[in-house]
């Protein structure tokens, strides 16, 4: 859950530096590669699936989701 969260803050903060980066350069001139944050979000994602899978395993749900 922590590495969760560190991703997390991590691909936020680099969100926000690309923003920045971004706004402070003719945008039509550079573009923004985004490659780098897009990675930092699957891992989040990924992080986030398996906390997922084990508070349903603590729970007793299996795989049901909720509607």
């Amino acid at each position: 859950m922590e590495a969760t969260t560190l991703r997390l803050e991590a691909a936020a903060e680099r969100g926000a530096m690309l923003l920045s980066l971004q706004a402070a350069t003719d945008a039509s001139a550079v573009p923004t590669d985004l490659t780098a944050l897009d990675h930092e979000l699957e891992a989040v994602q990924a992080g986030l699936d398996t906390l997922d899978e084990i508070t349903r395993s603590l729970h007793g749900t299996g795989d049901e989701r909720p509607e």
